[in-house]
């Protein structure tokens, strides 16, 4: 499920999939990974075993669970796109946080621009180089969002479909299972992270419901598309760019923990907040006008949307 973005240096894309704190042992992070490999396999093969031949108007199983070579490219990229467009604020406070740090090291614009990168890799290099790190990567942008939109996405659209559901209930729908399949956390943060009730309970409030509505956009680019590549590539781009930073929005005095140099770009992105949140703006308007035409259902000959019966 998607992430909250950790904050970060200035010079560290918000784009950060997790953070160096959040980096946990390396067998826990493969355990899960398998866990979560042999849980949607299990799912596959269940649905393999109950669903009909032409399930939700797809001709083969593998059909209906989106598994398909043609088209699942094209769907990948647009998918991509798609969700790109959604980030496009926070892309931009990316590019203004590189830019302005640049900036402030001496030199030429080319130096200043080599010297950034190369902190910025470095940075990340040693943040891949704790324990745990790149299993919890591969989790986070591999294996989870693949086992959960083969169980969540690809082994109960199809058959809710072929229930008799209409493509917009089961689209809506459907993803309050993968918002309750994420409110085990409260247990993690009361017993494990001695997290007040309260605030445990509303971070979970919060997950389950951001959760369910990422379940219900993903639900719909896989009906619209019927390629499990565009869900999955909705997903792991999610979880990639993490939950849009809008701390540019407050001055620098209302963060004490950053340092001179973090203070110094957080002040100019509030300089140009209101900017920034038009941009914010501009991608929620951009993500609306490209949702339908990126995920044409005609153009990838979509079985779960063109197939059957179901009504919209």
């Amino acid at each position: 499920a998607p992430l909250p973005a950790a904050a970060v240096p200035a010079t560290v894309s918000a784009a950060a999939p997790v953070a160096a704190a959040a980096v946990s042992a390396p067998s826990a992070a493969v355990m899960a990974a398998a866990a979560a490999s042999v849980a949607s396999a299990a799912a596959a093969a269940l649905y393999a075993a109950v669903a009909t031949p032409t399930c939700a108007g797809a001709p083969t199983v593998a059909a209906a669970l989106g598994i398909v070579r043609d088209g699942s490219f094209a769907a990948a990229v647009s998918a991509s796109v798609l969700t790109l467009a959604v980030y496009l604020g926070p892309l931009a406070v990316s590019a203004l946080s590189f830019v302005v740090a640049a900036d402030a090291r001496p030199g030429n614009r080319s130096e200043q621009w080599r010297a950034e990168l190369a902190d910025d890799w470095d940075l990340r290099r040693t943040r891949l180089e704790q324990p745990g790190a790149v299993e919890v990567d591969l989790r986070n942008l591999l294996v989870g969002p693949l086992s959960e939109e083969v169980v969540f996405r690809a082994c109960m659209l199809p058959l809710l479909l072929e229930a008799g559901w209409s493509r917009g209930r089961a689209c809506v729908l459907s993803p309050l299972f993968f918002g309750v399949a994420h409110l085990h956390h409260l247990k993690r943060r009361v017993a494990d992270e001695g997290v007040p009730v309260r605030d445990a309970l509303l971070s979970t409030a919060f997950q389950f419901a951001y959760t369910t509505l990422f379940g219900v956009y993903t639900a719909f680019v896989y009906a619209r598309t019927g390629k499990l590549s565009a869900a999955f590539a909705c997903h792991a781009v999610c979880n990639f760019m993490g939950l849009p930073d809008l701390s540019f929005l407050a001055a620098s005095d209302a963060l004490p923990w950053l340092d001179r140099r973090e203070r110094y770009v957080h002040a100019a992105l509030h300089e140009r907040s209101t900017f920034l949140l038009v941009l914010h703006v501009v991608g929620i308007v951009l993500f609306s006008v490209l949702l339908g035409r990126l995920t044409s259902p005609a153009y990838f000959a979509s079985p779960l949307w063109l197939g059957g019966d179901a009504a919209v």
